[in-house]
């Protein structure tokens, strides 16, 4: 978690990219964010490199760590999209049958409440980041923002908009995951 974290906060910083959810998965990336310097290709190569690199060296692994691919990047327009990836997003694990709800998952992952109120402030790891580099602070904070559009749409009620979608979408992942027997 701390590889993640440590990553996605130095280089959302470094290139303008506001997160909003997220949940990592063993072989994939699940993130809604805004980038709002036009900087998101290279964000994601720079930041998916270098925390795949970590995580091989940590995990003295060889091989890759994330899946063969172009990476999906799904410009989500207005607050019904948002809110439903949102959802999607956060009951991604569930889906897999990995958990039977998202609050069980052990990996990086956010919950609704995290959404506009929580800041994750992470040291720089032991591996790989050479603290002589001046490109790697000793920490690193991201903060979880509500997305603007769900704020300007919903106003005061934005949490609790999004809160119905990712309870059907946890609803609607756990029913898929039975059905494939998964869980």
């Amino acid at each position: 978690q701390q590889l993640y974290w440590y990553t996605t906060a130095v280089l959302a910083a470094k290139f303008g990219i506001v997160l909003h959810a997220v949940q990592v998965l063993s072989t994939n990336i699940h993130e809604v964010l805004t980038d709002t310097r036009g900087n998101l290709p290279q964000f994601v190569c720079e930041r998916n490199r270098l925390l795949a690199n970590a995580l091989k060296v940590h995990r003295r692994w060889p091989e890759e760590v994330f899946q063969r691919g172009a990476a999906s990047l799904v410009e989500l327009v207005g607050a019904h999209a948002t809110a439903k990836e949102i959802g999607y997003t956060l009951a991604n694990c569930v889906e897999a049958g990995l958990v039977s709800d998202p609050s069980l998952w052990p990996g990086v992952t956010t919950s609704i409440d995290d959404i506009g109120e929580r800041s994750v402030t992470v040291q720089r790891p032991a591996i790989y980041f050479d603290p002589r580099n001046k490109n790697w602070p000793h920490e690193a904070t991201i903060r979880l923002e509500m997305p603007p559009i769900l704020e300007t749409t919903h106003g005061n009620a934005a949490r609790d908009v999004l809160r119905g979608y990712v309870i059907r979408a946890i609803d609607a992942a756990r029913e898929a995951a039975q059905q494939a027997g998964r869980i």
